[in-house]
């Protein structure tokens, strides 16, 4: 798409936004490998979701426990609709579900200018969030802003 011209479904975005050249950024499937493939967060990692259930005493109906992304709903939903699925011809690797968590935060670059940044991170969904909050987060991308 030529810098000029702004996407059919967005007519009114050329002029009103300054055009970004570079996008710094890492590859989705290189983090991905990195992150799920390492051996010492391997064991961590949640490849078959599981609903928790809480049940106070026999007379209550269980409720939900609703705390990791893996024991969600929807993680379950989309695990048994991919596991329904045909799978891909010649390949009989597992099949799974892999939960990707994006956050970011501003971050100024100098005490004497009104530049920001901000870094996108990546954490994987498929960890305990105690495990996540001890392992450092992955550097996705990074997001420049201006003032005008």
């Amino acid at each position: 798409m030529s810098p000029s011209r702004s996407p059919p479904w967005v007519p009114w975005l050329s002029s009103h936004l300054p055009l970004i050249d570079i996008l710094h950024h890492h590859r989705l499937l290189s983090i991905i490998r990195e992150r799920i493939t390492r051996l010492s967060t391997h064991p961590y990692l949640h490849f078959e979701p599981y609903e928790l259930l809480w049940q106070p005493n026999n007379v209550t109906q269980p409720v939900q426990v609703h705390g990791e992304l893996y024991t969600s709903e929807a993680f379950i939903k989309a695990h048994s609709k991919l596991q329904d699925s045909p799978p891909e011809l010649g390949c009989d690797l597992p099949r799974i579900v892999l939960g990707l968590m994006f956050s970011s935060d501003g971050t100024q670059l100098t005490s004497l200018s009104t530049a920001t940044l901000w870094p996108v991170y990546l954490t994987i969904g498929n960890k305990s969030k105690d495990q996540r909050s001890n392992l450092p987060v992955r550097h996705s991308s990074m997001l420049p802003t201006w003032k005008r």
